[in-house]
């Protein structure tokens, strides 16, 4: 019997979602099927100076696109303002010198495949809903990522409803009380106001009548749980002002699903018993009846994993059809 040449083995076509925070980089390999090639890589970013970062993005993405094991796309999750129709990042939070950033560009040079900027809560958003918390929600699923500020995303039938300029989504800045507490964004009485990290120490602060004290997210959920007053009145306030958000949006948008995130997901128990008591008091009642408001499971891998997602709209349409299908994973909302 003669032997049968031996057939090399194909390797399954994968993109690389690259999630960019205020103190570190993640990124990793992903199959159309949601399985990760190897294990994710964090760095730290030690120089936050725009140069410095973008260095730092770049040998990334140059790496993955060398070599035998190159990706099919690239999708890059950035904080902040993103206008995705020119890749150019307009402000970020996390890094006050970006200014209008052709960030798609700077990265695209020398890489061939194709390359895509994201918000990072709408690549948090598509993650879930791939493989977390929202996977199987065919209607539209909301997310909101409660950390140093309050992101934003929404899904529709595994797609992200952008807008016009790619920026929808922006929940952390509906207007809860018009005469509250300063945000960060110039205006009064925002949902990151009360919800985030930077709100809730500032609300606590307030309320003990001292400032200076180094304080995070975690410590002022252990002081919570060990019974301090003001600790549990901020994160009531904060329940208060999330249960207002999601009650207009449940009469807004009439979601299948609500995912909470980020690291204030952690203290659930501290705040989610005042967002119910005020989505039950505030939303209409059949709507609120048939939404599932759920914790998010992907923890810090989501906006890596639905940065990767979203280059799967972008892959060339050869590979589209390897993974069945060219289906984008955005639309502009109307």
């Amino acid at each position: 019997m003669r032997d049968r040449p031996a057939v090399p083995l194909r390797r399954p076509a994968v993109t690389l979602g690259v999630d960019l925070g205020g103190t570190g980089i993640r990124y990793a390999r992903v199959t159309a099927d949601g399985r990760l090639i190897g294990r994710p890589v964090a760095a730290p970013v030690t120089d936050r100076r725009r140069p410095a970062v973008v260095a730092q993005l770049r040998a990334v993405v140059d790496s993955a696109c060398a070599g035998a094991g190159a990706v099919s796309a690239v999708g890059v999750g950035v904080p902040g303002f993103i206008r995705r129709d020119r890749g150019v990042v307009v402000s970020s939070p996390n890094f006050p010198d970006w200014r209008d950033v052709p960030l798609r560009r700077l990265l695209q040079r020398g890489v061939a495949v194709p390359l895509i900027l994201e918000n990072d809560a709408n690549a948090a958003a598509l993650g879930e809903a791939w493989l977390g918390a929202g996977r199987g929600e065919r209607g539209l699923l909301v997310m909101l990522t409660l950390g140093t500020g309050v992101g934003g995303g929404l899904v529709l039938d595994g797609a992200l409803l952008s807008g016009r300029d790619g920026m929808a989504g922006e929940i952390g800045h509906q207007t809860v009380d018009p005469d509250g507490p300063l945000c960060g964004c110039g205006n009064r009485g925002c949902l990151e106001a009360y919800a985030s990290v930077t709100g809730l120490v500032a609300n606590y602060r307030r309320r003990a009548g001292r400032g200076g004290e180094d304080l995070s997210g975690e410590e002022l959920a252990r002081r919570a749980r060990q019974g301090d007053l003001r600790a549990r009145q901020a994160f009531a306030d904060m329940g208060w002002a999330l249960g207002i958000t999601l009650a207009n949006l449940i009469n807004l948008l009439n979601p299948g699903r609500i995912v909470l995130g980020g690291g204030l997901s952690g203290a659930w128990r501290l705040f989610i018993g005042r967002v119910t008591q005020e989505i039950a008091r505030r939303a209409i009642r059949p709507s609120a009846r048939g939404v599932a408001i759920r914790r998010a499971t992907l923890g810090s891998s989501a906006g890596m994993i639905g940065a990767a997602r979203a280059a799967w709209g972008a892959a060339p349409p050869r590979v589209q059809a390897a993974r069945g299908g060219g289906r984008t994973t955005s639309r502009a909302a109307g």
